[in-house]
């Protein structure tokens, strides 16, 4: 075992070696674009006045206090899986990888009440939006629904090391035109689709990391601080680092004089797939919230 470990440290020092070519997961990597200066205004005014939390204490914030228990009622969301393939490779998504998908991105929210609804899937043949480039022309032909529509775009290369992106939600008033929002939606590296083959990350969690940020969340360790406000939960510990891979023992704590460790298995970290579990309850209140402000209706 030592022997093994020590091969595979002397491989990835050597000249033009990466983890990708010896086997190893890459970080994962989200392009999602840092909250605008509205958004972390419309975010702060909720942790301001507090979401709809019910008075079932059960978790514990970032001052080491009991949290209320915040039980949601549901969200609907109209959901399109839009599958963008290069002409040497048209069948690269097979219809069982859609639907595994799809499964993972309901049984991911499941718990938060958030039920999708896969209205349609269609398939697009175009080099040109397989390999990631003219994303607005992209959307213009593809995208369907309301504001309040999801759309996931599934791409053979997003550029660099980019596993997905997102957009956050944005307030476009009470009756958005529709090219107003055309640019909505979620941009996914086709092989992160469960059996797709991005090794860490075939089982089709990059789709639920993004679509939290579709929701309204930031990164767990937004502002890579262990001060401030972090990402605006108050029952996620500060964290100023992401995560690579899933280190449980011991438990990784970038914020040693914070209370409790680092979010690993909180879908809003870098972890690997395999790592991944869950949205804490404040999550889930402020999905709700965001969603009602700025999406619901719209």
């Amino acid at each position: 075992m030592l022997i093994s470990i020590a091969i595979i440290t002397l491989a990835l020092h050597l000249p033009g070696a990466s983890a990708a070519a010896i086997g190893l997961p890459k970080p994962r990597v989200c392009g999602t674009e840092h909250p605008t200066p509205h958004i972390i205004d419309v975010i702060s005014n909720l942790s301001a006045i507090g979401e709809r939390i019910e008075p079932t204490p059960d978790t514990i914030g970032r001052d080491g206090k009991l949290l209320p228990r915040y039980v949601p009622s549901k969200i609907y969301v109209d959901t399109y899986f839009h599958i963008i393939s290069s002409s040497s490779n048209p069948n690269q998504v097979t219809e069982k990888q859609i639907q595994a998908q799809f499964s993972a991105l309901s049984g991911a929210y499941a718990k938060s009440n958030i039920v999708f609804s896969l209205n349609r899937v269609d398939r697009t043949v175009n080099n040109v939006w397989a390999n990631g480039d003219d994303d607005l022309g992209m959307k213009k032909a593809l995208r369907l629904g309301s504001y309040a529509s999801l759309n996931v775009y599934y791409q053979s290369s997003l550029g660099s090391t980019t596993l997905g992106k997102c957009a956050l939600p944005q307030d476009f008033g009470a009756h958005p035109r529709n090219g107003s929002y055309v640019a909505d939606g979620c941009n996914i590296l086709v092989t992160t689709m469960p059996e797709g083959g991005e090794i860490g990350y075939e089982m089709g969690k990059t789709t639920v990391h993004e679509v939290g940020h579709w929701f309204g969340l930031l990164h767990t360790f937004n502002g890579n601080s262990c001060d401030g406000n972090g990402d605006f939960i108050n029952d996620t510990p500060a964290q100023s680092t992401e995560t690579n891979g899933c280190p449980v023992k011991p438990p990784k704590d970038s914020c040693p004089g914070q209370p409790g460790y680092d979010s690993i298995h909180n879908y809003m970290d870098y972890s690997y797939d395999s790592c991944y579990e869950e949205f804490t309850p404040l999550q889930n209140a402020r999905m709700f919230s965001m969603f009602n402000k700025l999406r619901r209706g719209k």
